[in-house]
């Protein structure tokens, strides 16, 4: 069961604002740069905490900062008081959580910053900063410290995925109603999980969900492995073994491409194993995983998951839960400045 949100507001005044000690700045109207320390001292056990800073110590001006987790708002209007450098406030997670700010403008947004701190005191988000300096974000919780995508528990709906053709899926709710039949639905995890099934065209079709890299991003992981992992489940009254569709997880690689059509110049596909007919039993989450390499030449790239339905006479559907792909260290890091857009992965 989810933990209940708890909320905890302190506030404190003449502490710096800056990461090696240097006193903040106290003109008003100055150009500041603020650094949040990458550690804070922590007793928490699993709250995590929104430390929100004023530059010039005379709070935020009217402006406030709303916190949702997985959609629901947990810190309302949260601000540095009048004559303040800093407020905090605590609030719970559970891992695969999926975190979202919506920032309300003052007089002076310049002056304001905050962070999100984990339960170590270890920096994960931050708003207002050189590094980051739009005033609203998005972050989420990951245990393992490794996954490097965004919203991988479905928690927030489809946000920060990509799809392609972008229909026959949805994200269900613990206790929705089960298609064809009187069960409700249970989540792996958390209250949410995705579900996809066939696109019911003329002759085979797959249907893709997916993070996509490309151009400089693509380019700065090539030579890395990366692990991939998720929990599949397809429920008996609408089972994926009823006929030869499958799903699995896939990584596509793709060159530059002539003109600019990088649809058009797929270097290789990986692909798991199949959930299908002779793999699958109903009603029963299975993990499954996929082992890839970014190949020299990559100009774009997609991780994520693929529903391959051979006829229109091929029935089923698939759920996926609590998504993790991890990749080996290098020069970059992965887990900090992921950014994913929803596109068209065909360019029509």
């Amino acid at each position: 069961m989810r933990k209940a949100i708890t909320i905890m507001i302190v506030l404190a005044l003449g502490v710096s604002l800056w990461a090696d000690g240097t006193p903040a700045i106290k003109t008003k109207g100055q150009t500041v740069e603020i650094r949040f320390p990458d550690h804070r001292p922590s007793d928490r056990t699993e709250t995590y905490e929104l430390y929100m800073v004023d530059a010039f110590g005379d709070g935020w001006n009217g402006a406030s900062v709303d916190l949702s987790v997985n959609g629901a708002l947990v810190i309302d209007d949260a601000s540095v008081p009048p004559e303040g450098d800093e407020a905090i406030a605590t609030f719970d997670v559970n891992d695969f959580d999926y975190i979202t700010t919506a920032w309300t403008s003052g007089n002076y947004d310049y002056e304001c910053a905050y962070a999100i701190y984990d339960a170590s005191g270890n920096i994960v988000a931050e708003a207002g900063t050189a590094d980051h300096p739009e005033l609203s974000l998005t972050h989420t919780v990951d245990v393992s410290g490794v996954n490097i995508f965004a919203n991988s528990g479905f928690e927030g709906g489809t946000a920060e995925w990509g799809s392609y053709p972008s229909s026959s899926f949805d994200v269900i709710t613990t206790g929705d109603g089960m298609y064809n039949s009187d069960d409700t639905f249970t989540a792996y995890d958390g209250a949410k999980s995705f579900k996809m099934w066939g696109l019911y065209w003329d002759g085979a079709s797959e249907n893709n969900l997916f993070h996509e890299w490309s151009g400089d991003d693509a380019v700065a992981m090539v030579g890395q492995t990366i692990d991939m992992s998720a929990w599949f489940y397809s429920h008996n009254a609408d089972f994926i073994g009823q006929g030869n569709s499958h799903g699995k997880l896939t990584a596509k690689y793709f060159g530059p491409g002539t003109n600019g059509e990088w649809w058009n110049d797929m270097l290789f596909m990986d692909e798991s194993a199949y959930f299908d007919a002779s793999t699958a039993t109903a009603d029963t989450w299975t993990n499954y995983t996929l082992s890839t390499t970014v190949p020299e030449g990559v100009h774009l790239m997609q991780l994520g998951f693929m529903l391959y339905q051979p006829t229109s006479g091929d029935h089923g559907s698939v759920y996926v839960d609590n998504f993790v792909a991890s990749a080996q260290a290098s020069g970059c890091n992965l887990t900090h400045d992921l950014t994913v857009n929803m596109v068209d992965s065909y360019g029509d």
